[in-house]
């Protein structure tokens, strides 16, 4: 799926939401402590045998389900 919102469409955007703000009155403040955003740190690529274990097991097939119904009827 492609993002239909073309560049000029976010500049027009951008100039309504500066004129919005502009005709607020309202000065923007920054906050302290928030001037810059780091980069998260690489993840790491270990893999905990605990969380493998633990994570969702799929569904059966049909040809398991076909075969515990065989065995069911059997009995």
């Amino acid at each position: 799926m492609e993002c239909k919102i073309t560049p000029s469409r976010r500049a027009e955007d951008a100039a309504r939401l500066a004129a919005l703000v502009a005709a607020s009155g309202i000065q923007p403040v920054p906050v302290a402590g928030f001037t810059e955003v780091k980069p998260l740190p690489p993840r790491s690529e270990r893999i905990d045998p605990d969380t493998v274990s633990k994570r969702r097991q799929h569904g059966i097939t049909r040809a398991q389900r076909r075969l515990l119904r065989q065995l069911a009827e059997a009995l």
